[in-house]
């Protein structure tokens, strides 16, 4: 196994301009496709003017490199939804960057539950009724809660704090039942990341 160092210098010979060989050489960041990376790599030796023993020899120094990030741990945020007390019912999204994890909250919020909740697309508001329909209210308890609650991606990306947590469940009248809708902190290695995601 390579000491942290090396499997940075090893990270520098492929960099270029923001990639995620790149972010591992210069910071220890460890992005979502690093290992794809190095993949498209292993897999296209030929593409570079090497002779044979530069050929291995930087073959030999990438896997030391995929071994050494596999063994890592990192910290994975994942999105999902379910019928509140339940398994998830679709597939979880899992990224190691936490403003996507929070940009995907918010659209599955905004996208998915109104209508998920409410079992339809269209409003059912009466023109003299002063109460929302499901759909309506829906996307109200929605729309307070990410302005009170759930920070902005744009303020994450910049610095600003952020919450290990969030959730939300929402009660549903046309069904009797409620969704739940999550955003979760997870500690793995960046190997049983990549097989989670995979999966």
């Amino acid at each position: 196994m390579v000491h942290l160092e090396s499997a940075r210098e090893i990270a520098a010979w492929w960099q270029a301009l923001d990639n995620d060989f790149t972010a591992f050489a210069s910071t220890g960041t460890i992005r979502d496709d690093l290992a794809l990376d190095i993949r498209a790599e292993l897999s296209s030796p030929l593409n570079r003017a090497w002779d044979d023993d530069d050929r291995e020899r930087n073959l030999d120094a990438l896997r030391a490199l995929e071994a050494y990030l596999k063994a890592c741990k990192v910290t994975v945020w994942s999105v999902g939804q379910n019928i509140a007390g339940y398994l998830p019912q679709s597939d979880i999204f899992r990224t190691l960057d936490y403003a996507d994890a929070l940009d995907e909250y918010r659209r599955v919020l905004t996208e998915d539950a109104p209508e998920c909740v409410a079992w339809t697309d269209e409003c059912e508001c009466e023109s003299d009724d002063s109460e929302l329909c499901e759909l309506c209210a829906t996307e109200a308890l929605v729309a307070g809660y990410l302005r009170d609650d759930v920070p902005d991606s744009a303020n994450v990306r910049y610095g600003h704090p952020a919450a290990e947590e969030h959730g939300l469940v929402i009660s549903a009248e046309s069904w009797a039942g409620s969704m739940s809708y999550w955003l979760r902190r997870v500690e793995m290695t960046y190997g049983e990341f990549l097989q989670e995601r995979e999966s």
